[in-house]
């Protein structure tokens, strides 16, 4: 008996780990494999190509157990050889009872608030955050033996022939061995037919992925997942879930909020969960937006679910590095917002700085999604546009028809080139050493990298692309 491991990134190496330590070995395909190897634990490691040859020789496809990487494409055509694909959730949820889980979702600040989450509760994080959950399993189940594939086979192929099938259920928080926080992507609930939250906490959402979604509808019915599972619970009113009230416009949305068992909470913003939570105002106070949203989420979604946690460990909570991160340097604003990787999460920061005169980076991997939220208010606030990477060509284009100023630059590079020359003209500078002698806080003016793209298309990760302007604030703007 093996285990098939599609994809080999962080989640499934850890579960690779887990397995082999089980003395179960894996069959692992990833496309950066050019040749079949066989690793010093026994795992075979290939390609995805390499399975065109497998369907060939067994056209019947492989029912061994199958837990694929969250970002694989659902309509891979690969796919359709494995009989039996499950995801890291059901996975590590059906081989580790007992766990008590808080679940966070959405389009923007899941990091932030499954990070708040975990501070006011000192509970262990995990997930979409960084740390897979068969590494948090291995802290606090190892000395456990887990339960075979072949159960977990047997369970995947039952639960979708029954309607009466019900799953596990969750343990309260007094009974509970583990407490965990999960920042949990779409990608990971597509893939989830079994693991259940005890709480589920959805943010706001706009369009993202939508490209691998297939549609705005597709993705919200993902982030929704959870509350049509948890009507096949041993007891649904176990289940807590925190959900934006905006939702309710999508029938699909409606539907599926409307016949969960689960409790339901909607909320509409910041100032309505302020209402409900009656929290001190310094609390509410301490972030302004969009942080102050996902914490008031984090804390009612807390209150809502009968969790008791410590409100003021927040205050020693500090943001992560490229979420709206703040540089002054000759009395220019940089701010850092590499982590707004969609449109929404752009708006929100242009925002928090309106009062200020902006030159935004645009641009990179659009992923699908619709620009036309932030034209309004690039062009009534006169925001200058530098567009970088592979649709920088389209948002130009956008904002030469919606009247917006705009500079197609290409790479991060001459984007910040081009910044500096523009404002020693708009200022009339001839060095950005003077522009102290123009601005004060109330008025200095804003650098912005919050490019409502990916970044793969010409980085790693987002955070190499955040590295990168911070290394251009210091070397163009010295």
């Amino acid at each position: 008996m093996y285990v098939n491991i599609l994809g080999y990134g962080v989640t499934n190496k850890a579960l690779v780990t887990l397995l082999n330590k089980q003395n179960i070995t894996c069959h692992i395909y990833d496309d950066k494999y050019k040749n079949d190897e066989i690793d010093f634990m026994g795992n075979t490691c290939q390609s995805f190509k390499k399975i065109a040859t497998l369907q060939e020789i067994n056209p019947h496809g492989d029912t061994n157990l199958a837990i694929i990487s969250p970002g694989i494409q659902p309509d891979s055509a690969f796919l359709s050889y494995f009989k039996n694909i499950i995801s890291e959730y059901d996975f590590i949820f059906h081989i580790a009872k007992g766990i008590y889980s808080i679940w966070v979702s959405g389009t923007n600040g899941k990091t932030t608030t499954t990070e708040m989450l975990s501070c006011m509760l000192n509970a262990k994080s995990g997930g979409n955050i960084g740390i897979p959950l068969a590494t948090l399993f291995m802290q606090d189940y190892m000395c456990d033996t887990i339960q075979t594939p072949i159960d977990i086979k047997h369970f995947q192929h039952h639960k979708r022939m029954s309607e009466n099938y019900k799953v596990y259920d969750v343990p309260s928080m007094k009974d509970c061995n583990a407490l965990w926080v999960l920042e949990t992507s779409s990608f990971s609930l597509h893939y989830t037919y079994y693991a259940l939250p005890n709480i589920y906490i959805l943010l706001p959402l706009s369009q993202d992925h939508i490209s691998w979604h297939g549609g705005f509808e597709a993705y919200i019915a993902d982030k929704l997942k959870p509350l049509q599972y948890m009507n096949y619970a041993t007891d649904s009113k176990k289940h807590y879930a925190l959900i934006p009230r905006e939702l309710m416009q999508y029938e699909v949305a409606k539907n599926i909020i409307t016949s969960t068992k689960a409790n339901v909470m909607l909320y509409t913003d910041s100032r309505d969960l302020y209402a409900y939570l009656q929290c001190e105002k310094k609390y509410f106070d301490y972030f302004k937006e969009p942080f102050k949203l996902d914490f008031m989420v984090a804390a009612s979604g807390m209150h809502f679910g009968n969790v008791a946690f410590d409100i003021d460990n927040i205050l020693e909570y500090k943001i992560g590095a490229y979420r709206m991160e703040e540089h002054k340097k000759h009395g220019l604003l940089f701010i850092n917002d590499s982590k707004a990787t969609n449109p929404h999460a752009v708006l929100s920061a242009l925002y928090t700085y309106r009062h200020h005169r902006i030159y935004l980076i645009l641009g990179g991997d659009s992923k699908g999604a619709k620009m036309d939220m932030l034209y309004p208010f690039l062009q009534e606030n006169k925001v200058k546009v530098f567009s970088i990477g592979r649709d920088g060509a389209m948002i130009a284009s956008e904002c030469r028809a919606n009247d917006i100023w705009v500079k197609e630059c290409f790479t991060l590079d001459n984007a910040m080139e081009s910044i500096y020359s523009v404002l020693c003209n708009d200022y009339t500078l001839d060095s950005i050493n003077d522009m102290d002698k123009h601005c004060d806080d109330s008025n200095r003016p804003i650098v912005m990298l919050s490019p409502a793209c990916a970044s793969l298309d010409q980085y790693s990760s987002y955070k190499e692309r955040g590295n990168k302007f911070n290394e251009l604030m210091e070397k163009i703007f010295e």
